[in-house]
């Protein structure tokens, strides 16, 4: 006979009385109401981070729309001006001037041509293969990149499927319509009303540096307590960086840019530059922290022992590295940060003994490697920060 056993595991316990179950409603309320705050401030703090380009798109809308209508012989609304100019704002945001000025000329390559042939051939199946065709083709030959040939495409599409042409000179008017768009958003988002390069490098820099500089802490942790799980959590974490990295290299790329383009901004191009230093030089000391995070990983797997200066280090490490943090953009030499990484080399370099395991000597490399990063991402050049770190 097959013994039955009950599988579905303990229940959960009822509330037995009136107050329990007032207090059980209160609590859950209560942790309702403080997930909505959080998410509230959440939204906050999204919404004062595009309001820079909300008020660019905005102000380029109007003044595309306010242009084009003061053309005189124009046919129709010029809707494609504020569109052209919402387009090429959100574009600059985070892409190359070249790229931005490739959409826009896309959009009113598009535009026309599409505009044009939809009239001369109609809106059939047909039709609408020749005029994304011919639109693209004339992009090619353009010597136009892939941005402006998908534009030109997509445009196209636009106009023949959707637009009456208007007769006349329409496809021609909307094509002008769009570059008057783009121009307009171009010349706001990049002259008029440009964003603070400073700000806006700060904003995509922080989170890089306070994740690396929360797992190296985390792998320290780990190593004092020789605790393996905790550990390659932190290596987790390390290794979560990717898309934080890209986004910071985008935004320091563009924003270097705005400081180089943009006449009100000229100001902040000498300061800016620490940005522009820093940016690739805390890519390789991200890469090279996870090396780190697994030679840590590594130790503790095969049961040895850190060093208490090692354990230090890596904490000397994340120290600097948030010193390096409160130093971009600003005008003073990162003497603490160079002083921080300096010391954590040589803590580390004399923590070895003649009977030191190789983990243990491949995870103080790897903390030489991260200080010498580091160390280039204040300025250094190549001589500079060797010397420092093995004079």
């Amino acid at each position: 006979m097959i013994e039955k056993r009950d599988v579905t595991g303990p229940l959960p316990r009822v509330p037995r009385d009136t107050a329990d179950i007032r207090r059980r409603g209160e609590a859950l309320l209560d942790e309702v109401a403080a997930r909505s705050r959080a998410d509230l401030r959440h939204r906050l703090a999204r919404l004062r981070i595009a309001g820079p380009l909300i008020v660019q798109s905005a102000v380029a809308a109007g003044g595309a729309w306010y242009l084009a209508r003061q053309i005189p012989g124009g046919s129709g609304a010029p809707f494609f001006a504020p569109v052209a100019a919402v387009v090429s704002i959100g574009s600059a945001l985070g892409q190359r001037l070249r790229r931005t000025v490739e959409l826009v000329l896309g959009v009113s390559l598009g535009v026309g041509v599409g505009d044009v042939l939809a009239r001369a051939v109609g809106n059939s199946t047909g039709a609408l293969v020749l005029v994304v065709a011919l639109a693209m083709g004339a992009a090619v030959l353009l010597d136009g990149g892939q941005l402006l040939v998908m534009q030109a495409g997509t445009s196209s599409v636009l106009v023949a499927t959707l637009l009456p042409s208007g007769g006349g000179l329409a496809g021609l008017d909307r094509c002008g319509n769009a570059l008057i768009g783009g121009a307009v958003g171009i010349l706001v988002g990049l002259v008029l009303l440009p964003l603070n390069p400073l700000a806006v490098a700060g904003r995509a820099t922080r989170p890089v540096i306070d994740a690396a500089s929360r797992g190296l802490d985390a792998t320290a942790d780990a190593l004092a307590a020789a605790d393996l799980d905790a550990g390659l959590a932190a290596l987790t974490n390390l290794r979560s960086l990717n898309a934080a990295i890209a986004a910071m290299s985008t935004a320091v790329a563009t924003c270097e840019e705005i400081a180089r383009v943009a006449p009100i901004r000229w100001r902040t191009r000498d300061r800016f530059e620490s940005y522009a230093l820093a940016a690739p030089q805390l890519d390789y000391a991200v890469r090279n922290a996870r090396v780190l995070g697994r030679r840590a990983t590594v130790l503790l797997r095969q049961g040895n022992s850190c060093p208490p200066q090692v354990v230090e280090a890596v904490r000397l490490l994340a120290r600097a590295m948030r010193a390096l943090g409160a130093w971009l953009g600003e005008a003073a030499e990162p003497r603490e940060c160079r002083t921080l990484l300096v010391e954590a080399f040589a803590q580390a370099r004399g923590a070895t003994e003649p009977d030191s395991p190789d983990s243990l000597i491949v995870l103080i490399a790897q903390i030489r490697s991260v200080a010498y990063d580091l160390l280039r991402a204040t300025g250094l050049n190549r001589v500079e920060a060797l010397e420092l770190l093995d004079g």
